[in-house]
């Protein structure tokens, strides 16, 4: 388990999977987000990453949200963005091509239980990109990095 800045690979770590599950809108769009994304895709270079983020097309359901006015609130007070289901197939799809993967897009969270009146269905509550790598090799691209590495917060041996 590491405990840092998730944006800076850890060096010489070898890993065959990452998740990020609900993370990258907790970063900066424009700066943490590419640095994320170089991280996980162009640094680990893992056969499989997974990276899930809430549909903000979706908070049209949370009336409280106020999505598509000026009042327009995110789903979190952390978030810094929310992106809507083809800004995230843009991010996805860029990154793919980028860094050498196969991504898959789906929904998740389709359908709500006990729709209010006027519920207006703008495809899943979250959304997830699954990357499968393209090649079997170990090549990481070498853009510049800075930053610390995350520490190494515990460790567990199996048999």
């Amino acid at each position: 388990l590491f405990h840092g800045d998730a944006s800076v690979p850890v060096p010489d770590l070898s890993v065959d999977a990452v998740v990020c599950t609900e993370v990258i809108e907790h970063v900066d769009e424009h700066v943490g987000a590419p640095a994320l994304t170089h991280a996980v895709l162009g640094g680990y270079n893992p056969l499989l990453a997974v990276f899930t983020t809430p549909n903000a097309e979706f908070n049209v359901n949370f009336p409280g949200l106020a999505y598509g006015t000026p009042d327009a609130r995110f789903r979190d007070d952390d978030h810094k963005f929310e992106w809507t289901r083809e800004q995230f197939r843009s991010w996805a799809e860029g990154a793919a091509d980028k860094y050498g993967y196969t991504v898959a897009i789906r929904g998740i969270g389709l359908s709500m239980r006990n729709p209010i009146a006027g519920f207006d269905p703008y495809g899943g509550c979250t959304q997830m990109a699954v990357f499968t790598r393209n090649a079997v090799d170990s090549t990481t691209h070498s853009d510049v990095v800075t930053g610390s590495p995350p520490r190494l917060y515990a460790s567990t041996e199996y048999p």
